[in-house]
């Protein structure tokens, strides 16, 4: 945001650079996982596939969104909101 005369305004750039995480999908939604290093995700989520390009649904969430109750190439996980923080994701890729 940038102040002008009194007045504040958002910069394209600020939206350009917005990044769509798990976490702020909507129960029921599906997306793609877009991450380019595993390194940063758990290796449970590794070994069930949670990897670039697999499509990931949000299940439920608990209170205050942590944890996470997800579905990854048909299996059910739950995980923390900090992981699901690091999940990378987009809506363009959903086959």
């Amino acid at each position: 945001m940038v102040l002008y005369k009194g007045l504040y305004l958002v910069t394209l750039r600020s939206y350009l650079v917005m990044e769509l995480t798990l976490i702020d999908l909507k129960i029921g939604e599906k997306a793609v996982v877009v991450n380019e290093s595993v390194v940063n995700l758990p290796l449970k989520l590794v070994e069930f596939g949670c990897l670039p390009g697999c499509e990931i649904e949000v299940i439920q969430f608990a209170p205050f969104k942590d944890p996470i109750y997800v579905k990854v190439n048909d299996a059910y996980v739950a995980i923390r909101k900090d992981v699901g923080e690091r999940i990378e994701v987009s809506f363009s890729q959903i086959s």
